[in-house]
């Protein structure tokens, strides 16, 4: 299994964003077979069992306000605009739940030289409420503007890839070692990370609706292939992958390394109730 690959969250939220696809090819059978005997097994599947490398570091802050670690004030400022008035930054939407349980980080996500803020939100009062924003602004302007926005379950590589699990597992396949997944792919024009595919296994055995097993595409004749849906094309999936084109396709986007990310609390527990006291329930 290639390093750093992120485990499947329990529950999760589907991505928000739009994907482009990719052209179906017809692969000749007895090559994919002669492929697969050459990728290791622990690379086929994306693994519910690894521990998660990136963003698993909690550090507690050694002064009253991991704020004042944020030599950045524009990111200082953001996360201060979050506290302040209930919403992420730069159009984001309201949060909920406690903050002093959740979390951001500095880093450079993109590798273009400058850091990125990011606001690791996994624990809010509902699987809707955990989000995961990246930030970046203009240098020339101080403008902020939202990079990327998903479900806090991203794996960051330096070559430009996020892998992001789904929220669900609502697909075509019952596997026990693969979930659902997006791949998002950063736009070096518009500095923002854009989907380019949702993946899911479909096995054989579990057809929904007038929908036929591509028989055709299981090279192998195991019964599994791998495919990139939306919503759009749930009744005529894309991309359709048998074992080895998949885990070809697959080590191509995740071949870079994985940026290792700190996470620090966004404000301590005491701080938050001291800045901002919350009014008595009626009783």
């Amino acid at each position: 299994m290639k390093r750093g690959v992120l485990i499947c969250i329990a529950v999760l939220m589907l991505v928000f964003c739009a994907c482009d696809t990719a052209d179906n090819t017809n692969v000749d059978g007895a090559s994919i077979v002669h492929e697969a005997e050459s990728v290791s097994s622990e690379m086929q599947k994306l693994s519910s069992e690894v521990v998660v490398e990136q963003m698993a570091s909690e550090v507690v802050c050694e002064e009253s306000s991991c704020l004042t670690q944020v030599e950045d004030p524009v990111y200082r400022d953001l996360i201060t605009e979050m506290l302040d008035t209930g919403k992420f930054p730069a159009g984001g939407s309201e949060w909920y739940g406690n903050p002093y349980d959740n979390y951001y980080a500095i880093a450079d996500v993109d590798m273009d030289g400058q850091d990125e803020l990011i606001i690791d939100y996994p624990n809010g009062i509902s699987m809707a409420d955990s989000v995961c924003y990246i930030y970046d602004y203009d240098r020339t302007t101080g403008e902020p503007y939202i990079q990327c926005l998903g479900y806090p379950s991203f794996i960051i590589y330096d070559n430009g890839y996020i892998i992001e699990m789904a929220s669900h597992n609502h697909g075509r396949s019952n596997l026990d070692d693969f979930w659902p997944y997006s791949v998002l792919k950063y736009n070096e024009q518009t500095d923002t990370y854009e989907c380019i595919a949702h993946m899911d296994a479909w096995q054989e055995e579990y057809n929904s609706g007038n929908l036929e097993f591509p028989e055709e595409k299981d090279a192998d004749g195991d019964g599994v292939v791998y495919y990139n849906w939306t919503a759009e094309e749930w009744d005529n999936p894309s991309l359709v992958m048998d074992n080895a084109e998949y885990e070809m396709w697959y080590q191509e986007i995740t071949e870079g390394d994985v940026i290792q990310i700190t996470r620090y609390p966004i404000i301590s527990e005491d701080e938050y109730y001291e800045l901002y006291p919350q009014p008595e329930a009626n009783g």
